[in-house]
């Protein structure tokens, strides 16, 4: 099935449209959120008609990452530094933002996952724990991490914790760095016979 959102009544302005995706409670749609204009929207799988979701308390603009448990969608809402919580109908058709949670660990959260009790608001934590370093877009699709770690092992730890990796929906190749030593040469004393 291929869709045309557009056509099915999703304004597509420059930036970021659709990002954060998750299935709803019955299982027959998909919710996404526009992070752009911070509205969301409702895909069903089987015809793939497509519909805004009725939001009360939206848009929520800069929605990123989605998690949903239950009735309750998790929304990280990153240059807010927020993650919003709203309960959100079976069939994902319509839902309230009832609560908005801050936090200074909450800085530019771009993904969440919710599981035994606990959110978690994934790449950011990481990047204030000092494991992940800088992150580069390879100008395709993808992402470049850089992380700090004791060696392949504990990076391939640290990036199997993140919701589309425990997911089984991402996949990391983990290339270990070391200092650039033909460097050491340009600054090196003059050869002597």
């Amino acid at each position: 099935m291929i869709l045309d959102l557009v056509a099915g009544g999703v304004p597509w302005p420059a930036g970021l449209n659709l990002n954060g995706a998750v299935l709803t409670p019955d299982g027959r749609h998909v919710v996404a959120c526009q992070t752009n204009l911070g509205r969301f929207w409702r895909v069903a799988l089987d015809t793939g008609k497509v519909g805004e979701v009725a939001l009360d308390g939206g848009p929520l603009e800069h929605c990123d990452g989605l998690a949903i448990s239950g009735p309750a969608l998790y929304v990280a809402v990153n240059a807010r530094n927020r993650i919003a919580v709203a309960s959100l109908a079976e069939d994902g058709a319509e839902g309230r933002v009832h609560t908005i949670l801050s936090s200074d660990a909450f800085a530019f959260p771009t993904a969440v996952a919710v599981g035994g009790g606990r959110l978690l608001a994934a790449l950011w934590q990481l990047y204030r724990d000092g494991v992940v370093r800088e992150m580069y877009s390879p100008g395709r699709p993808g992402a470049v991490l850089v992380l700090e770690a004791a060696g392949p092992r504990e990076a391939e730890a640290a990036v199997a914790g993140l919701p589309l990796a425990e997911a089984g929906l991402i996949v990391f190749e983990v290339i270990e760095l070391h200092p650039f030593s033909a460097l050491q040469v340009l600054f090196a004393g003059p050869v002597r016979p």
